[in-house]
């Protein structure tokens, strides 16, 4: 009988290793929590992983299926990291990095808090709208603001989603950022995150094929993978050598924006995340709900 596996990890130690330094054989990273500013140094088999978090009615299926793919993943990975050039990768390993970030993006804790998030959002505004009768359909919709309904729904949505948002990447433009400076990129417990340079409405700019999209995953201190809208960075290198701090500084905050709870790094200085909290104190309310929920405002009935 195969031993159960109880930390499981959502962040691969494949990738957390990366940006670790060796003590005496063991790979650790430092660490910070946004929420109480603490800052501390844990092996990589300790974080971005939770008791039991892929168990189903006690199963570890989507564990096992995890580790299957994380093996075949991690070969493209650190052939990328070897050879510091995107178009050398050949299509098995572009595939597999397209992988990577896909289910990166879909399989950690804050995504499966931003299915329980979206289901609280929509049963408060049907609330609000005076029109939660208790039947079915409602009831269908409660169930996914808990642990378990929710994760069976990420498991759905792995499943049906990672094929066509992989299929999406590859067809994107590709930039490898190799950063020549002082300051270290971050990754976090969220580390793949997105921007776009044009301004959109709110929720108007979030498809990662609009104009201007650029989705940023670090790879290592000294490489983070940009794929981005092939129109408007037509003209751009494959490859851009960066020594300034700007565009280290940009990657970085949109970690600390993006994380869950915590930020990794291969050195303590975590100034920045700690700045940004000081101007910014709601970055630090991990439990707040990401969705805004407030009453809709409804035309006053004529008199």
């Amino acid at each position: 009988m195969t031993r159960k596996r109880k930390i499981q990890h959502y962040i691969p130690q494949f990738y957390l290793r990366a940006f670790s330094r060796n003590d005496k054989g063991r790979s650790q990273v430092f660490c910070f929590d946004k929420k109480t500013g603490a800052k501390f140094l844990a092996g990589i088999n300790r974080i971005g992983a939770e008791s039991y978090f892929y168990d189903v009615a006690g199963r570890q299926k989507a564990e096992e299926a995890f580790s299957e793919l994380e093996g075949k993943m991690s070969s493209s990975y650190r052939n990328l990291l070897k050879s510091r050039d995107v178009t050398m990768l050949s299509k098995e390993d572009r595939i597999g990095i397209a992988v990577l970030i896909a289910t990166q993006h879909m399989r950690t804790r804050g995504f499966r808090n931003i299915i329980r998030e979206a289901t609280e959002y929509i049963l408060q505004q049907t609330r609000n709208l005076d029109t939660a009768t208790g039947d079915q359909p409602l009831e269908q919709i409660e169930e996914f603001a808990q642990e378990e309904p929710a994760k069976r729904l990420q498991f759905t949505l792995i499943a049906t989603s990672i094929p066509e948002f992989a299929s999406l990447l590859l067809r994107m433009k590709w930039i490898l950022f190799i950063n020549e400076g002082e300051m270290p990129f971050w990754c976090s417990d969220n580390p793949f995150t997105y921007s776009n340079i044009f301004r959109y409405d709110k929720y108007d700019g979030l498809g990662f094929e609009r104009l201007g999209s650029q989705t940023h995953f670090p790879l290592s201190p000294k490489l983070s993978l940009e794929i981005v809208d092939p129109v408007t960075y037509l003209g751009y290198p494959n490859i851009i050598h960066i020594d300034d701090m700007n565009n280290v500084v940009f990657n970085n905050h949109l970690q600390v924006k993006n994380a869950q709870r915590y930020i990794f790094s291969s050195t303590d200085d975590f100034s920045l995340a700690e700045e940004m909290i000081r101007k910014n104190p709601e970055l630090s309310e991990t439990d707040k709900n990401r969705f805004e929920i407030e009453k809709p405002k409804l035309h006053e009935r004529a008199r």
